[in-house]
């Protein structure tokens, strides 16, 4: 009998299995929620299964992607001047590598450069019905300005903070902006993407993390009060704050718009750390939830929703171009346009408030590998073994007596050969990072236990990541996976 495997379940296997992380970012919610489900084996498929597991991946990750050689921190863009047939589009890419219009300006327009990831990109919608393009027919429409205006997306599926920031810097002299629309969301501290040799992106064990770390990571779009967390934001935002100052000092205006799902607070928090003296605007709850998005595979805003995005930005813009009023019913007039030079609160303190709540409901304090646990695995960890690979990442919510995590280990089946191998263990913290490394041996009674001190600084209520690095690595011969040991728990005392 055909053992037939939703596509939801068979696109949570293509996670777990690591056959594309770019999946676990694309499909944000969809991965989500697919991997709280039972999760078949590989072996459990059909033949119809597998073929539907890889043109899900396909579907997600089409091979049209290419690496920039002159600067790494960009990554990649699409392959330049080829036709693309995916995410629910047809297109020429550019001369850049972009869903836009030819990188060299024509005289006379006014060009507004958006700079996003798959949100602004428009992933599951046209070019035409990506809120870039719709804010410039609404600027076409009704700004009054009688000069040309062009939107043009500097945006990608799988983008980070980092790589967004450095897009902009190494192609503004090129696309000569007269205006810039910087749109974070919330998963652009996850790790970036690599470009396999068929064009498809990967987030590899190999790949180094642009923010410092060893092991690549996804955050799974949470919102966490951890040191680590944070320090991401402030990395990011950082760099966001010194393009929008240089920016304006060139007369070019800037505005960042929150986009996807966001924390207010967080939001407020980071604009003032970083010190950014520009306009922004927070997109609310109800535009990002599941009845503003396209269904799956690719879990993004509808057409409907990048409208609404549209007369947001164009509310938050138009007052720096010069721009006349949107008519009364195109733009959502009650939500606010922010300044931080205008604000007399002080957001740290809600904001860290904010994120504890958002922790308690999604991580818990210990940790044992299952589908249940899906949210506090970062990268590394199959949810169905325990299997760790050469590096992995969990989180954990410290417990307000705690001082300690134990952590129990067994040895992986079938690669006796790698052992004795060092594990090493690496917890993040205000005062520095706890460190610890243990060797596995050979031969011994299991599970292994192993115990850290967590580091100074660190509060009840607050998210704590694990990171784990194996000095060794095997290949098994039953699903072809790289191993090191199996994670059998990790608990506070």
């Amino acid at each position: 009998m055909r053992n037939s495997v939703s596509l939801g379940a068979a696109r949570a296997l293509l996670v777990i299995a690591g056959l594309s992380a770019a999946v676990a970012l694309v499909c944000g919610l969809g991965w989500l929620t697919a991997s709280r489900r039972s999760v078949p084996s590989i072996d459990e498929l059909s033949d119809d299964d597998r073929r539907l597991l890889v043109t899900a991946m396909l579907d997600t990750s089409p091979g049209v992607f290419r690496p920039v050689p002159f600067d790494p921190r960009v990554g990649y863009t699409l392959k330049p001047n080829q036709q693309i047939d995916d995410w629910n589009d047809s297109f020429v890419s550019n001369d850049l590598g972009y869903r836009s219009a030819p990188a060299r300006k024509d005289p006379g327009v006014f060009r507004v450069v958006f700079v996003g990831d798959s949100w602004t990109f428009g992933l599951g919608v046209s070019e035409a019905e990506a809120f870039p393009r719709q804010v410039e027919e609404l600027a076409r429409r009704y700004s009054g300005v009688s000069q040309p205006i062009e939107a043009w997306s500097l945006a990608l599926p799988g983008y980070n903070m980092l790589n967004e920031t450095a897009a902009l810097s190494a192609f503004s002299d090129l696309l000569e902006p007269d205006a810039v629309v910087f749109c974070p969301t919330s998963n652009d501290v996850d790790s970036g993407h690599g470009v396999l040799s068929n064009g498809s992106l990967s987030r590899a064990q190999m790949l180094v993390d642009e923010f410092g770390l060893n092991v690549p990571i996804a955050f799974h779009s949470l919102f966490l009060n951890s040191h680590l967390y944070l320090e991401r934001w402030r990395e990011g935002m950082e760099q966001v704050g010194e393009l929008s100052r240089r920016f304006r000092g060139r007369g070019v205006p800037f505005l960042l718009f929150f986009t996807g799902r966001w924390v207010e607070s967080l939001a407020h928090e980071l604009v003032n750390t970083a010190e950014i003296d520009a306009p922004y605007i927070i997109t609310p709850d109800e535009l990002s939830s599941m009845s503003w998005r396209n269904p799956p595979p690719f879990y993004h805003p509808t057409p409907e929703a990048h409208r609404e995005y549209a007369g947001l930005i164009y509310r938050g813009l138009g007052p720096e171009l010069g721009w006349a009023p949107l008519p009364d019913g195109l733009a959502r007039a009650e939500v606010p346009v922010h300044r931080r030079l205008l604000q007399e609160r002080d957001w740290r303190g809600p904001c860290l408030e904010d994120l504890a709540a958002h922790v308690a409901e999604s991580i818990e304090e210990t940790f044992v590998p299952s589908s249940d646990q899906s949210l506090q695995v970062c990268s590394g960890i199959d949810l169905r073994t325990g299997m760790m690979r050469r590096s992995a990442m969990i989180l954990i919510r410290k417990s307000d007596t705690t001082r300690r995590l134990l952590l129990k280990f067994r040895r992986a089946q079938g690669v006796d050969w790698i052992y004795p191998v060092d594990v090493s263990v690496t917890i993040p913290g205000p005062k520095g990072p706890a460190r610890a490394t243990w060797t596995i041996p050979a031969r011994g009674p299991e599970p292994l236990e192993f115990t850290v001190d967590l580091p100074g600084g660190i509060s009840g209520g607050e998210a704590v990541e694990v990171i784990l690095e194996a000095g060794g690595v095997a290949v098994t011969s039953t699903d072809l996976q790289s191993a090191t040991v199996h994670l059998v728990s990790v608990t506070q005392g």
